[in-house]
């Protein structure tokens, strides 16, 4: 199991490559909300208009399927029974869920600069 944003996801996103031909029984869930939702958050905090965050997101369903791995997209009430799904398959699964999460306060070391 792996939980990754859409930002960072992007980064290494031919690994899926290697989860199909290795048919590593991985399922991952892409939490897809347009791009660096932690840099946003960042700006936003500290009323600034957020530069640099917004990425143009690929097909992320189509892409998985194009390295032969199942995909799908899901809701967040759906998340469970596809993680179960996923994981059941014996093999490397991809979950886009499209969500926007406003992080926890210990996720970025900037945001102990902000609180003041």
């Amino acid at each position: 199991m792996a939980l990754v944003g859409d930002g960072g996801f992007l980064y290494a996103c031919g690994e899926l490559a290697t989860a199909a031909q290795e048919r590593l029984p991985v399922t991952v869930v892409l939490v897809d909300d347009g791009g660096y939702g932690m840099l946003r958050y960042d700006f936003t905090h500290r009323d600034e208009e957020p530069l640099g965050c917004d990425l143009g997101s690929p097909d992320f369903v189509a892409l998985a399927r194009s390295f032969g791995v199942l995909a799908r997209r899901v809701t967040v009430g759906e998340l469970g029974p596809a993680m179960a799904d996923g994981l059941a398959s014996g093999g490397p699964s991809l979950l886009v869920l499209e969500a926007a999460f406003t992080p926890p306060l210990t996720t970025s070391p900037r945001w102990y600069r902000a609180q003041g």
